[in-house]
């Protein structure tokens, strides 16, 4: 069987800086770090895969997220990416299969620690237009001029901004009301990602929490170097930065999509279908 894995812990018991995440409680539910499994069982449709006799190797599908500090050995890596707080030593593998990675920062990290790593970049959440056309009508129905994503640790610091959307909860309502937006701002990458994804302009504002390595990582593995990319320093220099912010996204989705790791499940048959 293969697991696709999504990082998703309880909510601290606790609020503030140094909060623990508890063993009890509701999911804290990052609206991003939900979007693998959604992306993974979307192109096993595509493609026509499911989990079959053959299918008994355990192992874990690795897809999106900073999150591969959660890797073993002989798991498969389409698409994730290393996250910069995480210590060298604090990825147990030798061994990994991997497809594709979110960009180049990542694939040097993993380089480094003697992992084969292929050129193939990209944030899977990217492909989600491809593999629901539905949001492409949703981006018809404009109903916000600008979206305020941040990343989830800051939410309660930009909650009365205008604009704002919660990146905690059902992440097909979060996709419908960027999708709805006619510019999106945000400390969130996959609220950046969602919205370059679709065609709508964006731009990324300095985190608190997070450091700058997933977003570069992200950028470079569309193509955009630092000098092609500005990141704002806060939430005003974002929403005055949007306003004049290109939609292109060069990147081309073929790569991403033909190292999708078929071969880790079985073909479905009629009986299945």
């Amino acid at each position: 069987m293969t697991r696709v894995y999504a990082w998703n812990p309880r909510k601290p018991l606790l609020p503030g800086r140094f909060a623990q995440y508890s063993r009890f409680g509701p999911r804290l539910s990052n609206f991003g770090d939900l979007l693998g499994p959604i992306v993974v069982d979307l192109m096993k449709r595509r493609f026509g895969l499911s989990e079959g006799p053959e299918s008994n190797t355990e192992r874990t599908l690795f897809s999106i997220g900073s999150v591969l500090h959660e890797a073993a050995d002989g798991d498969v890596v389409w698409g994730s990416g290393v996250n910069g707080k995480k210590r060298r030593e604090q990825h147990a593998f030798t061994r990994l299969d991997v497809r594709a990675v979110r960009g180049p920062r990542t694939a040097a990290f993993l380089r480094k620690m003697g992992i084969d790593v292929p050129d193939v970049f990209g944030d899977p959440a990217l492909l989600l237009p491809q593999l629901m056309p539905e949001m492409a009508e949703w981006a018809q129905q404009k109903k916000r001029r600008i979206a305020v994503v941040p990343n989830f640790n800051e939410r309660t610091q930009f909650k009365n901004a205008p604009g704002f959307i919660d990146p905690l909860g059902d992440p097909f309502r979060i996709i419908r009301d960027i999708a709805a937006s006619e510019r999106v701002v945000g400390s969130s990458l996959h609220g950046l990602v969602l919205a370059e994804a679709l065609g709508i302009p964006a731009v990324g504002f300095a985190s608190g929490v997070e450091l700058p390595f997933k977003y570069e990582d992200y950028f470079a593995g569309t193509g955009r170097g630092s000098n092609d990319v500005r990141m704002a320093a806060d939430l005003p220099e974002a929403l005055r930065l949007v306003e004049t912010a290109s939609a292109d996204l060069s990147w081309t989705p073929d790569p991403l999509i033909a190292a999708f790791p078929q071969d880790i499940w079985a073909r479905a048959t009629h009986e299945e279908s």
